[in-house]
């Protein structure tokens, strides 16, 4: 759970903060995006990290080549996370700055985009820690 929940607690605090500031109600608005994909992108480094420095008792080449590819793929989707962070980011700073509509549109189409890619980079981690039984010291 270390690899989970410490990644995701920006995210957490951050929709907790605006659930209390914005009178108890949750809406779109609620939770950031940009701060869920940089959750994410800190999740699949931790966990890329982590397989890394695994050391099975018995290591086949199978599984060892199972784990590098669960690398390699966490490592691009942590690659992806801080791209779409920065374009998050920066279309939410022009939305902001020239008060140009187009572009929230754009950004509706980033937010739901991370929403559905932090869900399967969390199932993806929560499958690589029970497979190779991974585990961290806090």
């Amino acid at each position: 759970m270390v690899h989970i929940a410490f990644p995701l607690v920006p995210f957490l605090i951050e929709g907790v903060i605006r659930y209390l500031v914005f009178d108890a109600s949750v809406s779109w608005t609620t939770f950031s995006s940009a701060t869920l994909a940089m959750s994410s992108g800190l999740l699949c480094l931790f966990v890329s990290q982590s397989l890394l420095t695994h050391q099975p008792i018995t290591l086949s080449e199978q599984e060892t080549e199972r784990m590098i590819g669960m690398v390699y793929a966490f490592s691009i989707l942590a690659i992806v996370s801080f791209v779409l962070f920065g374009a998050v980011v920066l279309l939410s700073a022009l939305i902001e700055k020239a008060s140009l509509n187009g572009f929230s549109e754009i950004k509706a189409e980033f937010d739901s985009f991370i929403l559905v890619g932090s869900s399967v980079s969390i199932l993806l981690s929560i499958y690589a820690q029970r497979s190779f039984k991974l585990r961290t010291a806090v």
